[in-house]
């Protein structure tokens, strides 16, 4: 179970934390020199020095995130790696540099190709300067490196475990702007469409790093009844689209009128309908989650991440609180 993390608040402990620290480290380099030793600071000694600096009146820390050491990750895990980089950046009143995605799996296209597609999908570069042409004195906000710096702001028993994979609760303000750079180069949608519900199926794939992370299609069509007994109470014409890969075989769940499979489509448009859905439903997995973050319609997801802010979280059994959803509907 991933633990969520929420930065704002904890600046207090991360002050205190990180002078405690890089105290304690420096007194330690200050014994390693006397006897011939090389000095060393942890990543998060060195955050927290320039960090303790710009709040003494010195310059903005830098902060990027590089993900050459991350390839073998997907667009989802990688994006949603940028998107808190960039929160972290934000909350602290650091600066965030844009460092472009370097390599990303499951490449379906030549790889140029694929990583130009879903750096123009996300646009978490526009308005933003480029990391590289602001020299060597930048944080990477990178894999080997953010468990180090959020340890402060992790809950007890988590900060030394980056297979809970920290996921933060992003600030309103920062969870808009990501929203705004998303839609910066794309169309508005056209006003006379039905009522749009995407669902995300996360099924075995021979692509898959993480084959454990399998929705069962009882629960998941648990979730979707009830969405569709509400809709038809309300009198909501829609349509509803499962995306996934596979067979169809392998849906018996979704194989009705009413309800079109969209299996082994490409990842890039499939993402960006499920983004533009009015009710959008999670699978496991950064995927959907990061299709979540950058949806401004309803949003149900399932229980094994965090919900951010406003989402209507599923039981592990498919149910949800149906009054809620009912509320929200136009």
């Amino acid at each position: 179970m991933s633990s969520p993390y929420v930065l704002r608040p904890n600046l207090p402990r991360f002050l205190l934390r990180g002078l405690r620290g890089y105290a304690w480290s420096s007194a330690k380099n200050v014994v390693k020199k006397a006897i011939g030793r090389k000095a060393y600071f942890t990543p998060l000694d060195d955050f927290f020095r320039r960090y303790l600096g710009q709040r003494l009146g010195g310059p903005r820390v830098l902060v990027t995130c590089c993900l050459d050491e991350f390839e073998r990750e997907g667009a989802g895990s990688q994006a949603f790696m940028v998107m808190s980089a960039l929160n972290f950046a934000r909350a602290l009143g650091c600066t965030y540099v844009h460092t472009p995605f370097v390599a990303i799996d499951h490449a379906d296209r030549p790889l140029p190709e694929w990583i130009a597609a879903w750096e123009a999908l996300f646009n978490f570069g526009v308005g933003e300067r480029l990391a590289a042409g602001c020299g060597g004195d930048v944080v990477n906000f990178g894999p080997s490196t953010f468990v180090s710096l959020l340890a402060p702001f992790l809950p007890p028993g988590t900060s030394n475990d980056p297979e809970n994979d920290p996921i933060p609760l992003l600030d309103a303000t920062v969870h808009r702007e990501l929203q705004r750079k998303y839609r910066s180069n794309k169309q508005p949608l056209s006003r006379g469409r039905k009522f749009a519900v995407c669902v995300h199926v996360r099924r075995f794939n021979r692509h898959d790093n993480h084959n454990d992370y399998f929705m069962p299609g009882a629960r998941m069509a648990r979730t979707l009844g009830a969405i569709e007994a509400l809709l038809q109470a309300h009198r909501l014409e829609h349509t509803i689209r499962i995306f996934s890969q596979g067979p169809v075989s392998e849906f018996p769940e979704f194989v009705r009128p009413g309800v079109e499979l969209v299996l082994d489509a490409d990842p890039v448009s499939s993402l960006q309908e499920m983004i533009a859905a009015d009710i959008l439903v999670t699978s496991q997995g950064s995927f959907s989650y990061m299709a979540a973050v950058l949806c401004e319609g309803i949003v149900v997801c399932e229980p094994s991440m965090p919900p951010q802010d406003g989402w209507i979280a599923c039981a592990d059994d498919g149910a949800f609180d149906i009054a809620v959803l009912g509320r929200r509907l136009p």
